[in-house]
């Protein structure tokens, strides 16, 4: 079926840009909860297994100890790494794909996957609370994220998706391409045109059925997702009604 791929930074950098929610013990508390959501998801049979990759080589003991609560333990493969050793103003995106890198390597649940899998990644402090219905109702395709025209060229980078095989052409190294400061762009305005390059000549899912629906606290400014409602209705409203407006 299919593996969530959870990515963290328990302990980010000192001097992390655009980033408000730094303290550790906050961001530990925003993972155990997050994990505990989707521990359950994967109890349901919404994914065979999870990976939770951390790149700060924090402790993180807590997580571990509730993973041991979920029907199939063995299915969870915990990584924690040194991997913040790049100049900070590349940006989160930057040493998040980064992680991605290094886990696709590494990870035994993940090495051992046919190449039909698919690893859907989850930035690891926000819950998806319709995951259940993105995964499971998702056409097969080599990558998979949302895409908006408006008010810019923008993809989501919080939740993607894509086919293990097809990692090497679509996603392994692409935080060069999309670090801060590269170009004078935000990492998610160069994301959607590394998606539109990939869209000419490999199968590439811009738009979910339905938009991911976030809950959880924002790391730019400290802000709940959940004060959102309103715009996150605004745009499944018009994914049913009118599919082609992207925003």
């Amino acid at each position: 079926m299919a593996i969530l791929l959870i990515t963290a930074t328990v302990t980010p950098p000192r001097d992390a840009i655009k980033l408000a929610r730094s303290n550790p013990a906050d961001r530990l508390g925003d993972y155990l909860t997050a994990f505990r959501f989707y521990m359950k998801k994967m109890d349901q049979g919404v994914f065979d297994s999870i990976v939770f990759t951390e790149n700060s080589d924090s402790n993180i003991t807590d997580l571990k100890a509730i993973s041991l609560s979920a029907k199939r333990p063995m299915a969870i493969e915990f990584i924690s790494f040194n991997g913040l050793d790049y100049p900070s103003h590349y940006g989160r995106a930057f040493g998040e794909m980064r992680l991605i890198d290094y886990c696709m390597q590494r990870s035994e649940i993940i090495r051992s996957a046919t190449a039909d899998e698919i690893i859907w990644k989850v930035t690891g402090r926000y819950i998806i609370e319709n995951i259940d219905r993105l995964v499971l109702h998702t056409r097969k395709a080599d990558l998979y994220c949302q895409c908006r025209d408006f008010p810019m060229p923008w993809a989501d980078m919080y939740f993607i998706g894509w086919k293990k095989g097809a990692f090497a052409t679509t996603l392994s190294g692409a935080g060069e391409r999309i670090r801060e400061g590269r170009a004078s762009v935000s990492s998610e305005v160069e994301f959607r045109r590394l998606i539109d390059e990939k869209a000419t000549t490999l199968n590439v899912t811009r738009r979910f059925r339905e938009p991911p629906y976030m809950s959880g606290i924002r790391g730019y400014d400290n802000r709940r997702y959940e004060k959102q409602k309103v715009k996150l209705w605004l745009r499944g409203t018009l994914a049913r009604l009118a599919p082609w407006i992207w925003i």
